[in-house]
């Protein structure tokens, strides 16, 4: 055995110094061939399944699928039966200790699988919404006859335009076609969305292909599509607080345009937010006198002032845009 004196030198020689001096006293390497050694076409192989397995958007590779992957490799490769109850080829710690040799690193996975919340009630419901919005028009669109030899069915309503957004649209230059331009990097912003929807909205009264047409337009689900001017939830409870806007406008249950101001505008708050618990004053909300934050958010958030459309959709409304759907929605769960 080594003394405690031998192993220090050996110890500094490692951390310190050359490795090939270390391997030269024959203490290091490889024993005995590891079992690549014979089948590399094995490890190669492994390689690529393991590769081509952490690429999948869902989290659901596992140790155990590697050393089932390798066990039927090395049957395959040997042209051996595997007998009933035989062990795996290479143990699961085996395994984990390669994938660590071929530089994988374990970390928690904080990215959901896409697919997950598919079928939560408000994604279910929002799904059905976007559905029959055209199952109900469907004579205002051309449509396909089932069965083996399909026909397009002509629409009995005079048909609208359809314009899909999406980052894979082919642009024409100088056209309302055109006006949607992809930002930096593939990036928008709201205020950058709404500009370039404004362009087009402004343009297409001046395209040929759209004359006469009714619009409708069809967002994905995007926050830069999806942002409202305001939420009920973005808002302080007190005088002084948190006010994401200066003053809002909305239309009240009889359709009369109104504007609740969000700012003081004199007295001895002048310049100060007034927060939810005036302005739910002034609207006429009874609420006790000692609610509580949580409370008066949740108890304005049906009030016509904090139920609001998108920014997007508003801008649509201005211009004269008949319908602005979002494509149903696919979130991630919290």
């Amino acid at each position: 055995a080594m003394t405690a004196q031998t192993a220090h030198k050996w110890a500094e020689v490692f951390i310190s110094n050359d490795l090939d001096e270390f391997d030269c006293e024959n203490r290091g390497g490889k024993y005995t061939p590891d079992f690549y050694d014979f089948f590399p076409e094995i490890e190669d192989a492994a390689k690529e399944y393991t590769l081509e397995r952490c690429s999948e958007k869902s989290a659901s590779f596992a140790i155990m699928d590697l050393a089932k992957f390798i066990d039927e490799q090395f049957y395959e490769v040997t042209n051996q039966i595997k007998e009933p109850g035989s062990p795996l080829i290479r143990s699961l710690s085996a395994c984990l200790l390669v994938l660590r040799r071929w530089g994988a690193r374990f970390k928690n996975n904080s990215q959901r699988p896409y697919f997950e919340g598919h079928e939560r009630n408000d994604v279910v419901t929002h799904r059905q919404q976007f559905i029959n919005y055209f199952l109900d028009r469907e004579d205002s669109y051309y449509t396909v006859t089932e069965g083996e030899k399909p026909m397009w069915r002509f629409p009995s309503q005079k048909p609208p335009c359809i314009l899909i957004f999406d980052t894979e649209l082919n642009y024409v230059e100088r056209s309302a076609t055109a006006s949607i331009h992809i930002g930096k990097d593939a990036y928008f912003d709201n205020m950058t969305i709404l500009e370039q929807f404004e362009r087009l909205f402004q343009l297409l009264q001046f395209k040929e292909a759209f004359k006469d047409h009714k619009i409708e337009c069809i967002v994905d689900n995007a926050r830069t599509h999806t942002a409202r001017s305001h939420n009920v939830f973005e808002f302080g409870k007190s005088i002084g607080t948190r006010c994401p806007v200066d003053k809002i406008e909305y239309k009240d249950s009889q359709g009369n345009s109104k504007t609740l101001l969000c700012y003081f505008e004199s007295g001895p708050n002048q310049g100060k937010s007034k927060g939810l618990l005036a302005m739910a004053k002034e609207l006429g909300i009874k609420m006790p006198p000692t609610i509580k934050l949580p409370e008066l958010q949740n108890l304005l958030t049906d009030h016509p002032a904090f139920k609001t459309v998108t920014r997007l959709e508003q801008l649509a409304e201005e211009y004269g845009i008949i319908s602005y759907q979002v494509l149903p929605q696919v979130p991630l769960p919290a």
